[in-house]
């Protein structure tokens, strides 16, 4: 009798282990759930026509989980193809018993997405400003994504999670300027936005270890903090010139650095600046003004044509309360002999307290 126990056991466990080997590699076909699939996904938005050849019953090992998968389905978007490369849809096992199958999640995993393609599919993207940014600022760039749709338990739409990277972004800055080379990956709810490893570059200067984060609730919060390494030469490029009205900019002949740098904002929900602070601090390595109408001062005998400045500290610290800035190190007049300088700077109320000490 127990014999007869002992192989029936040993019957179904090799039964239920084949089964879980079948269903965590090859899936068996259905088409039971094709339409479900389609409707979950079309739920939210009309526009989305999803095509699903076959559908494969699975088993997640790593997340124990059972779902409907599908490769290479065809998603059409206001006639523009998105490329899906896999589709799962996580279900809850017991509720396949019951009249009513209950989604827990469906996960899209994408192809790379073209900027041009995502151009096609922003018209419906809000708010309206985030689309003019991606129609009229991206030049171009590549998006690789894995997107989780959460569902509630009557199958609607309760939270997402979306993760990725971007590559060889190029943004219009302005006329003359382009962010190139920009990369970054990200991960994004209902409620924060998290983007890591960001580089870029514009011109010769770049920017390094960028992080940034955004939380909605119910006002803006956004932090980023990043290493500027600015390098420039005035007769090879000028990424100032946009300042052209600030007194002195278009003097800059030379100017290298590496700062780093902190800031964070406090939007309301029409985007209005709430609060804002900035941080940067770093070392300038070297800087120079060539005067294109030398300067007079009533304490020097002569003209000032060119000031130097080298291996100087900089501390800056920006809110709406108070501007801080402080700057030391060496310094040259006319290419003359370098020598000590220290100054600070604090700003607020509209007044001036300036400390400035050199030797000359």
């Amino acid at each position: 009798m127990k014999k007869i126990f002992f192989n029936i056991f040993l019957f179904f466990l090799t039964l239920i282990i084949i089964l879980i080997v079948v269903l965590s590699t090859v899936g068996i076909e259905t088409k039971k759930f094709n339409n479900l699939v389609s409707q979950k996904l079309n739920q939210s938005n009309n526009d989305i026509k999803l095509n699903l050849s076959s559908i494969k019953f699975k088993i997640d090992i790593k997340e124990l989980s059972l779902f409907l998968g599908t490769v290479d389905p065809s998603i059409e978007y206001r006639e523009t193809i998105i490329p899906v490369k896999s589709v799962k849809v996580y279900i809850d096992f017991f509720s396949i018993l019951k009249s009513k199958t209950r989604i827990e999640k469906i996960n899209l995993n994408f192809n790379d997405i073209d900027i041009n393609q995502l151009k096609k599919i922003s018209l419906s993207f809000k708010p309206s400003n985030f689309k003019s940014l991606i129609n009229n600022k991206i030049n171009k760039g590549k998006i690789n994504t894995n997107i989780d749709i959460y569902l509630d338990n009557n199958n609607l739409f309760d939270d997402f999670i979306a993760r990725g990277s971007v590559s060889d972004l190029e943004i219009k800055v302005n006329e003359n300027f382009n962010l190139r080379e920009t990369n970054f990956s990200f991960f994004a709810d209902k409620t924060d936005v998290l983007i890591k490893k960001i580089s870029s570059k514009l011109l010769s200067s770049k920017i390094e270890d960028g992080d940034l984060k955004l939380k909605f609730s119910p006002d803006i919060f956004l932090e980023a903090n990043f290493v500027s390494v600015v390098k420039f030469d005035n007769e090879l490029n000028n990424p100032f010139k946009f300042l052209k009205n600030v007194r002195h900019v278009k003097n800059i002949e030379k100017f290298e650095s590496r700062l780093k740098n902190s800031i964070s904002i406090v939007f309301d929900k029409t985007y209005k600046i709430k609060n804002y602070k900035f941080k940067s601090e770093g070392k300038v390595q070297s800087g120079s003004l060539n005067f294109i109408n030398p300067q007079k001062n009533k304490f020097l005998n002569k003209k000032i044509n060119r000031l130097s400045i080298s291996n100087s500290e900089l501390s800056a610290n920006f809110n709406q309360k108070e501007k801080k800035i402080a700057l030391s190190g060496k310094y040259s007049l006319n290419q003359g002999k370098l020598l000590k300088y220290d100054l600070k700077n604090i700003i607020k109320d509209d007044l001036s307290n300036l400390i400035f000490n050199l030797n000359y």
